[in-house]
């Protein structure tokens, strides 16, 4: 992306970013010809006190270089803050889990995983997260005579008892697939 502004009478723009599908947006910007203030998280550039003509150059980036970028961000907070004591705020580190898939409670050091739950055949319940090295219950409500056929567990180690599904020790996001079939558990 290139915003480009003729030398005027402007004091202030602000404009937004916004990624093509699949990819996430730059860690930083280019800007020549003026002050400005880039968020990362919302994609808004605000420009001030221009010299002369302003270019804005911005490259979106992979969803992969993104992550690889967050998590050194994140590595470099979480070393700073901890040499001096001081915890790394809730919005920092909920900001760059997200972006990696994951979830902070709170920063009490626990990490958190999503879990994304797909059903066909069945209603189900099951918690938004999991936390690492934790478990977490997949309550499968089958349709009528309908009952479990297959389950697909990813990013975890899972266990079937009946209608509950288990998942436990989480390595990452974890998605749970669920396909209830009528008539009998194999049809």
């Amino acid at each position: 992306m290139q915003i480009t502004i003729t030398n005027g009478t402007l004091t202030q723009i602000k404009e937004t970013l916004t990624p093509a599908s699949g990819m996430k947006l730059p860690v930083d910007i280019n800007v020549a010809g003026s002050q400005y203030d880039y968020n990362d998280i919302t994609g808004i550039i605000s420009l001030s006190d221009p010299t002369g003509n302003v270019t804005v150059t911005a490259a979106a980036m992979t969803v992969k270089d993104r992550t690889i970028a967050d998590l050194t961000g994140l590595a470099d907070i979480i070393n700073e803050r901890s040499n001096t004591g001081v915890k790394m705020s809730v919005a920092a580190m909920k900001h760059a889990a997200n972006n990696l898939g994951a979830r902070i409670s709170e920063w009490d050091g626990t990490v958190c995983f999503g879990i994304t739950v797909t059903a066909s055949g069945c209603t189900y319940s099951a918690p938004d997260v999991i936390a690492q090295g934790g478990t977490a219950t997949v309550s499968v409500s089958p349709f009528g005579s309908y009952q479990i056929s297959t389950v697909e567990v990813t990013g975890a180690s899972y266990a079937i008892n009946e209608n509950v599904i288990t998942v436990y020790d989480p390595a990452g996001p974890v998605t749970v697939a669920v396909t209830c079939l009528g008539g009998g558990a194999n049809n």
